[in-house]
């Protein structure tokens, strides 16, 4: 990909629809039918390029370049302090949990000095979108997860006013998504040159030397000085034979992830009715406050017509209470699709409702 063009456009993709900014923070919306693209994944290829080309013409989208940036809604996330020891095989666990074929994932280690994160994606929903990018002779100059833009608020509703901010970022090339897929060359901060490891090994060499000649220097002084140190008339001292108390080693405690929420009145929750059925996010919203949940938002989704219930939830939400709304709404709905997002301060836990149980 090029980066010495600067983009024109900012293409926010999100779970159900594509919105388009260019450099004035002027947008333009388009919603996928759930019978074209649905959980992520596209149902209908043909109809979904055709259904993008005319968005991107009404848009005027042509020969621009533009970033492509992924709401947190799609992304599967994990965060690490580091040191992380077995990074590989954590990245592969982390892989495994990811609701997808890990062929179907494209996957990327972020580093910096107090974190390490895991970020996976459905790749075939962004590829989509770059390749029919290609044929209005436009081009995504680099596909960033939202996640690692530091400067937007609220990570799935992308503001026109926050735009001008992600055009100012200085380091989009290290967050591009797609720069490797390999685990050695995933690093934020780039890899040493052959020119400054040159200089390193000079360096201990160098080092190396130093200390050999100031070890001979050492034993030339012990051997011209041995008949001093033993002679007659030096008063050796008892040599004590007492053990020396051992030392006590204490285990440092490893630092821990932030608390998970255990407390329902903590717990935000936003409800949003997926289905044509009225009244469904009030349904689900009345038993969570049987239960003692009190922070609860009600909506409707941008689409309608969900078949199955979807539940996200934050990763610092407690597993009881995880387990709890699952139960609930399995009690109620026929199929439930369940994923985890990284811990943040927006909605704990969203449910967008789907078909209900006949009763």
């Amino acid at each position: 990909m090029s980066f010495f063009s600067h983009p024109a456009l900012v293409l926010f993709l999100k779970r159900q629809s594509l919105d388009v900014f260019d450099r004035k923070g002027q947008k333009q919306h388009l919603d996928f039918p759930l019978e074209v693209v649905g959980n992520e994944e596209i149902k209908d290829l043909s109809r979904f390029e055709t259904l993008l080309l005319e968005f991107f013409k009404q848009a005027g989208v042509k020969k621009n370049n533009g970033l492509l940036v992924l709401a947190e809604e799609i992304l599967f996330q994990k965060q690490l302090t580091p040191p992380v020891e077995n990074e590989a095989d954590l990245l592969q666990t982390f892989l495994d949990q990811v609701p997808f074929p890990n062929e179907a994932l494209k996957y990327k280690i972020y580093r910096d000095k107090s974190k390490t994160l895991f970020v996976a994606v459905n790749k075939n929903l962004h590829e989509a979108v770059r390749n029919v990018l290609k044929k209005t002779n436009s081009s995504a100059t680099a596909i960033i997860p939202v996640s690692l833009l530091t400067t937007i608020t609220n990570k799935n509703d992308l503001q026109s006013s926050e735009v001008l901010s992600i055009f100012k970022t200085k380091n989009l090339k290290q967050l591009d998504l797609e720069t490797s897929d390999r685990l050695k060359q995933s690093k934020v901060i780039p890899s040493v040159k052959s020119p400054m490891v040159f200089k390193l090994k000079s360096k201990s060499v160098v080092l190396l030397l130093f200390c050999v000649v100031l070890v001979s220097i050492l034993l030339l002084f012990y051997f011209l000085t041995k008949k001093n140190i033993f002679a007659p008339t030096q008063k050796v001292s008892p040599v004590s034979t007492a053990t020396p108390p051992t030392a006590k080693i204490e285990a440092i405690p490893q630092a821990s992830g932030s608390a998970r929420i255990a407390d329902r009145k903590l717990v935000k929750v936003k409800v949003l009715n997926g289905t044509d059925i009225p009244g469904q996010a009030g349904l689900v919203k009345n038993k969570l406050l049987d239960l003692g949940y009190a922070d609860i938002e009600t909506g409707n989704a941008s689409a309608s017509g969900h078949l199955e219930t979807e539940l996200v939830f934050s990763a610092n939400l407690s597993e009881s209470l995880e387990k709890e709304i699952e139960n609930l709404l399995g009690d109620n709905y026929k199929k439930i699709y369940k994923s985890s997002v990284s811990a943040s301060n927006t909605t704990v836990v969203r449910i967008t409702t789907g078909e209900p149980k006949k009763r």
